[in-house]
């Protein structure tokens, strides 16, 4: 804004005429002041912004990787649980062909001869 030069003024005049030049000048200080401080409290929104969206965004990956982890450690448990039923199935039949081998042992004197 630019100032222009006041017409000289009687005396009474320019008391009044000073008082609101200062109110004017004071005013636009002010003005000046609470602008800058807008201007600066935009900036730090903006930048709160930013990081919220950074963190965000890092907090999504952190969440995606954790649910790979977790999918990969759930296959390897379902592999586990089908070696451990395949070996309990093995351990099974060749402990009732024990039982069965045992149990022909014992009785093979009973059998009938024609």
């Amino acid at each position: 804004m630019e100032e222009k030069e006041l017409p000289l003024l009687p005396h009474k005049e320019i008391t009044q005429s000073a008082f609101y030049e200062k109110q004017i000048n004071s005013l636009q200080e002010q003005l000046n002041e609470t602008e800058e401080a807008l201007e600066i409290e935009r900036e730090e929104v903006v930048k709160f912004q930013e990081k919220s969206e950074e963190w965000g965004k890092r907090q999504k990956q952190e969440l995606l990787d954790q649910i790979k982890q977790l999918e990969a450690e759930n296959g390897n448990y379902k592999e586990e649980v089908k070696r451990l039923k395949t070996q309990l199935e093995q351990l099974t039949s060749q402990h009732v062909a024990q039982i069965e081998v045992k149990e022909n042992k014992r009785w093979s004197w009973l059998k009938v001869k024609k």
